[in-house]
């Protein structure tokens, strides 16, 4: 096994092993890492180990996807109170397979308090903006498959957990969480998949106007299977006490945005289904609890269905041409 080593100011510990092989974070680590000079100036797939960690302090991205190589993910990736910063970035025009089963947290140090001591809390959800977990932006087609079976938490106003704001040329799969508190923002987003969006881990968001799922064309099929929210309020607890609402104030009855949101074309149809048993509780492909969508804030449309068997409900057909400018979904089995 070669190893690379780098100066304190670059990389605690990183290094190569073989040819083929991928560059690896053992430690703990404020560098940002591109994979076109991930190997010492050199391209290279990279590997974040269970106990490295890439959390820079400074606006710009973690980890960049720039060349043909991939990424994994089992330790931590993050910012703290930094605008405008992305976990992982892939660039459009090139090619790889992300893969996610460790923690990418963009968050900040603030907490609504009651400044009007009424003994409820005020103030925005979030105050920082442009700030995304995952995020695919270029000119052209990222090629390739973006995996997300670990916990992706996002705070911040017109920001997102997953965005994929240029086509991706393969498939998306979230079988891990994705929460983002915000306004304006989206849970999991995607301009144009190829291939498949399975969602089947849990997706929640908080913010006005912000949106839990929300896909353009999609040259595969799409599953949801598993919880996906959206709520502008700050409470989802319904209370009947007078007194109580009589303290909410506007900011804490904002109105959310869609649930689901669907503004392509979906050419193997959508299926809304319940999670499987979790019989291993080490396997991240399995999800607990019941599907469920739910979009709060505003009064949820039941979307027009038709049974496939006592386990799950299908929403289209192959090749059907789905134009839902705002569609919210309430399903519960």
């Amino acid at each position: 096994m070669k190893r690379l080593f780098v100066s304190a100011a670059m990389l605690p510990l990183l290094y190569a092993a073989g040819a083929q092989a991928e560059t690896k974070i053992s430690t703990a680590t404020t560098a940002p890492v591109r994979t076109s000079t991930a190997a010492s100036g050199q391209p290279d797939s990279l590997l974040i180990e269970a106990s490295g960690s890439i959390k820079p302090t400074t606006a710009g991205a973690a980890v960049t996807m720039d060349s043909s190589h991939d990424v994994k993910n089992a330790g931590a990736i993050g910012f703290t109170g930094v605008n405008n910063a992305a976990g992982v970035l892939l660039v459009g025009g090139r090619s790889g397979t992300l893969t996610n089963t460790g923690f990418i947290d963009l968050l900040e140090d603030y907490t609504p308090t009651d400044a009007d001591n009424d003994g409820d809390l005020d103030g925005p959800f979030a105050q920082g903006s442009g700030r995304f977990g995952i995020r695919a932006t270029g000119p052209g087609p990222f090629t390739g498959n973006i995996v997300n079976q670990g916990t992706i938490s996002v705070e911040g106003n017109d920001s997102g957990g997953i965005s994929l704001e240029t086509a991706l040329a393969g498939s998306l799969t979230s079988s891990g969480s994705v929460s983002v508190v915000g306004d304006r923002s989206t849970g999991v987003s995607a301009a144009s998949v190829s291939g498949d969006v399975r969602i089947t881990g849990a997706v929640a968001v908080k913010g006005e106007g912000s949106q839990a799922v929300v896909l353009g064309d999609v040259g595969g099929g799409i599953v949801l299977q598993n919880g996906v929210s959206a709520t502008g309020y700050r409470s989802t607890i319904r209370t009947t006490d007078d007194a109580t609402r009589a303290k909410l104030d506007a900011d804490d009855l904002k109105q959310g945005g869609a649930a689901v949101r669907l503004s392509g074309s979906v050419a193997r149809g959508l299926l809304l289904d319940r999670p499987p048993a979790d019989a291993d509780k080490d396997d991240k492909d399995e999800d607990d609890g019941r599907r469920r969508g739910r979009a709060g804030g505003d009064r949820p449309d039941r979307l027009g269905r038709r049974r496939a068997g006592p386990r799950h409900r299908r929403l289209g057909r192959p090749r059907a041409s789905v134009a839902w400018e705002r569609a919210n979904w309430a399903m519960a089995s």
